[in-house]
């Protein structure tokens, strides 16, 4: 009987540790968590813990946050509103347990608070707080030139024979493609030729007297279109136009959107979209076959694709143009090769992107783009100004065409200074290269012969490269001590040197952060009939 009993008490004793060993399970499954280090999601993508945010900012965190159980995210003074939650398996290394964490994104609103703000995760009575985070209410920015910066001259080759082949072409030249990869090589393109610049020389990618050959068809180049190489360096996207060799009354012709392997040189068909008008300056309502398709793959998007440009998880963006010769929309080619709209112009149709006014330009990772989406019709005319997050389709920062921008200055000598105290932003038909927007959000502007940023988000103005008054782009402001091709960027023009060229243009950002440029030599503001003087020149602005 004694026997019976100690079996029993230790029956119900393992009964008691069993449940308790659940319960403990139970409760450490209930507590929630949040990930402070970098995290990584299934599509390579990492989610960092913030430690600065703005309002207006979106934060991403991860973890155990027991969302479906009724979890509840605070940060500062106020709960937070979910935009996004997904969920991903995820294995701690560790321990090797599988977990479920979730991934949700939120808005930092004003009613936060400002400066150092707790972040908790509550969950049926239990809580997990994260490192503070602090709010700015403004954007940190020295709004102000950092006189350290030089300008470096890296190519300035002469190209045999470049004046001639380029003394009757429309101008600007490089229209079709101007980027630089992270390792700090220049892709230029013309309606002629593909150059690759790099370590002081150059090499013709492509030239459209090549007799290219796509698959086992030999086609004649007609123009080159766009062209964009992907930030490593090792894939050039090609948009062409050609002759078809077999052409009948169906088609004379087509559009080809390529992807070149740069070591190999060898090339991919993406796209081949065929015309019946031979000569394609003038194909209106022209495209085989009539009817537009906007979304699916590739090979059967109906293509005329200009300004391209491949993003920072390698996903090609372009605009397609069609019907009256004008944009009609962006979209973007996924890995897999399915293309979908994001921005449509004000020539547009339907593809379902969000309507625009004028294209600035697309951030160097392209994940975002700089547009303008509203303007006052009234003079002096105005324009708002917006950064679009492409991924999530909103705006990240704006301003309205209202708005005044103030000019930040910092110039100690009175006769350098900024000639305007405040006014409006405005462009009207930005091309190729006046803007380029640096990872800080602002937005550099080149146009006369200083550098401007631009901030959307403080709607302030400040001389980035360059004397402050010549910012103001009139020619009464131009001084004489701004007349430096090289050296320190406070008095180098970026604009007309006489005797030695027209302006710059921007190219793009390396890894480095460095900021590259394009002495055109195209024309003389002094002589617009002008044509080629020379091949162009890369300069770069740089920390000593």
């Amino acid at each position: 009987m004694i026997r019976f009993n100690i079996i029993a008490i230790l029956l119900f004793c393992s009964f008691i540790s069993c449940n308790k060993v659940d319960n403990d399970l139970r409760d450490q499954y209930d507590q929630p968590s949040i990930s402070t280090q970098s995290f990584s999601l299934p599509d390579g993508t990492s989610v960092v813990y913030p430690t600065v945010v703005m309002v207006g900012d979106t934060i991403t965190l991860a973890g155990r946050l027991n969302i479906d159980q009724g979890g509840v995210i605070t940060f500062g003074n106020a709960k937070a509103i979910l935009v996004h939650h997904s969920k991903v398996d995820y294995r701690y290394y560790l321990t090797k347990a599988d977990y479920v964490f979730d991934i949700v994104r939120f808005v930092v609103t004003a009613d936060m608070g400002s400066g150092p703000q707790d972040l908790t995760v509550s969950c049926k009575g239990r809580m997990q707080k994260g490192p503070a985070i602090t709010i700015l209410t403004q954007q940190p920015t020295n709004s102000r030139q950092d006189t350290t910066l030089i300008v470096q001259q890296l190519f300035d080759v002469s190209m045999p024979g470049f004046k001639e082949r380029y003394s009757y072409l429309s101008l600007p030249f490089f229209e079709q493609c101007m980027e630089v990869t992270k390792d700090g090589t220049v892709f230029m393109a013309s309606t002629h030729d593909i150059f690759r610049f790099r370590a002081g020389s150059y090499e013709t990618i492509l030239k459209k007297e090549d007799l290219l050959m796509i698959g086992e068809t030999p086609v004649n180049v007609l123009q080159f279109l766009g062209a964009a190489p992907d930030p490593d360096n090792t894939l050039l996207y090609i948009s062409l136009v050609a002759e078809l060799p077999a052409a009948t009354d169906d088609f004379r012709g087509a559009a080809f959107l390529l992807k070149m392997d740069l070591a190999t040189r060898a090339i991919t068909v993406l796209n081949r979209t065929t015309y019946t008008d031979y000569q394609f300056s003038a194909y209106e309502n022209q495209k085989n076959p009539a009817v537009l398709i906007y979304r699916g793959t590739i090979e059967n998007v109906q293509l005329y694709a200009k300004n391209l440009k491949v993003d920072a998880k390698n996903r090609l963006l372009f605009d397609n143009e069609h019907g009256d010769n004008k944009t009609s929309y962006t979209a973007r080619m996924a890995a897999d090769g399915t293309v979908a709209p994001l921005l449509e112009s004000p020539s547009g149709n339907g593809s379902g992107g969000m309507k625009y006014e004028k294209f600035a330009c697309y951030t160097q990772d392209g994940l975002n783009a700089f547009i303008s989406h509203e303007h006052t019709s009234s003079y002096p005319p105005s324009t708002g100004l917006m950064l679009y997050d492409l991924d999530n389709k909103e705006a990240v920062v704006y301003t309205d065409a209202s708005v005044n921008y103030a000019y930040s200055s910092s110039e100690p000598i009175p006769a350098f200074k900024f000639s305007l105290q405040r006014g409006l932003l405005y462009f009207d038909y930005p091309r190729k290269g006046d803007f380029m927007a640096l990872s800080n959000r602002e937005l550099l502007k080149v146009g006369g012969p200083t550098i401007g940023s631009i901030n959307p988000e403080t709607a302030v103005v400040y001389a980035y490269a360059g004397l402050e008054i010549g910012y103001s782009g009139r020619t009464d402001d131009y001084k004489p001590e701004q007349n430096k091709l090289t050296g320190q960027a406070r008095y180098v023009s970026f604009g007309y040197v006489e005797n030695v060229t027209d302006r710059c243009r921007f190219i793009g950002l390396d890894a480095a952060g460095r900021v590259y440029l394009m002495r055109s030599r195209e024309y003389s503001w002094y002589d617009p009939s002008s044509t080629a003087e020379g091949s162009p020149e890369i300069i770069v602005i740089r920390k000593p």
